[in-house]
């Protein structure tokens, strides 16, 4: 096992755009563990082993053995250190975070991973991480998850991973992965649903076939005609949204997201907790009005150029929060920082389910 440290200390200034108000000390190592081996339609990027970066608090006395898995969005990125500021508001309060790099089991385009494949190596690599952080801490485990690690998670946890943690919180999760395709198609890449039909074709076709893998061997496989844009029971079955019901019920939830993300629709998320709150689940909703859709990225990679550190930092509080809570008795609702009654009640521009449903129907033939 490769191990690198390194120590993350970064003093908060004030720039007009930017607005820190603390040290930040952390312990940074990152080392490769052994995972179950992991083969590609390209031999040359098989492998048994997934790159983690650990942060812990500097100070040992501050450690209080609790561990966070997080994982980031993508696919097709790595860490690179892209979250430090955010993790390190965890480590200061003495968790310790793990980060697998999930590079190695996105990457489907360049290492031309098939479908089934896609989904059995990220569900090695959590796997291999969570083996990783039980044998260095003997305390609570909590996930935090970003954009399509939200997907993946909740895979995870409705299978092999329902007993693992005590809570997890999501942010910017595509919940509805039909449906949120069509937004970023449709609504901000494309400005109208004129070259859906071609966009299905390209981008859209290569996204589902690599990060939506089928869930069964021998299941057919997607193509243009076949795919979770335009086919209903296809978008149900691989879509969290329409499969809750094999969340463990004692998990408690949190969704986090911002009302002009550009990436995942914000409009999912309240959809999201509606349907957890239905069933009867545990769940916390802290949304904010702006912070597109990498508001915890360190500064210099915010999707946002205006957006400063108080949208990051208010989220991890509100992570934090949550994960100190003893007991969630009821459900509860932010906007803004203010409480909300009834999830109707929280604003929103768009709704991508309803436009999906349009598109259904008026495209059967697409």
């Amino acid at each position: 096992m490769m191990k690198s440290i390194s120590y993350l200390k970064l003093i908060f200034v004030s720039t007009g755009i930017l607005f820190y108000s603390q040290w930040v000390e952390a312990r940074k190592i990152e080392y490769d563990i052994p995972c179950e081996e992991q083969t590609f339609s390209d031999s040359s990027f098989n492998r048994s082993s997934v790159h983690v970066s650990q942060y812990t608090p500097e100070d040992s006395k501050n450690n209080n053995s609790h561990s966070i898995l997080f994982l980031h969005g993508g696919p097709g990125i790595s860490n690179e250190g892209q979250f430090d500021l955010f993790i390190s508001e965890f480590t200061n309060q003495g968790f310790s975070v793990y980060v697998p790099e999930i590079i190695g089991s996105s990457y489907y385009d360049t290492s031309g991973m098939d479908a089934n494949e896609y989904r059995k190596n990220y569900f090695k690599d959590i796997q291999a991480t969570l083996d990783n952080i039980k044998e260095n801490s003997s305390g609570d485990i909590y996930a935090i998850s970003h954009s399509i690690g939200c997907h993946q998670l909740f895979h995870f946890v409705s299978g092999p991973g329902n007993k693992v943690f005590k809570k997890i919180s999501a942010i910017a999760g595509p919940w509805d992965v039909g449906a949120n395709r069509l937004y970023v198609l449709g609504k901000h890449w494309r400005n109208g649903y004129e070259n859906i039909q071609e966009n299905i074709r390209g981008s859209c076709l290569r996204s589902f076939v690599g990060s939506y893998a089928k869930l069964e061997e021998g299941q057919k496989p997607m193509t243009t005609s076949y795919n979770p844009v335009v086919t209903r029971e296809l978008n149900h079955r691989f879509s969290i949204l329409y499969n809750i019901d094999q969340l463990p019920k004692t998990l408690p939830i949190q969704l986090l997201h911002a009302k002009d993300d550009k990436l995942v629709d914000f409009s999912l998320s309240l959809a999201m907790y509606s349907a957890l709150a239905n069933s009867g689940y545990k769940v916390y909703g802290y949304f904010m009005p702006k912070g597109d859709h990498g508001f915890i990225k360190n500064p210099t990679q915010l999707n946002d150029p205006d957006l400063t550190s108080e949208e990051r930092i208010s989220a991890a509080k509100s992570i934090l929060h949550f994960f100190e809570q003893e007991e969630i008795r009821e459900n509860s609702i932010y906007f803004n920082n203010n409480p909300i009654q009834d999830i109707q009640d929280v604003p929103s521009d768009w709704n991508s389910i309803t436009e999906h449903e349009e598109f259904l129907r008026s495209n059967q033939n697409i």
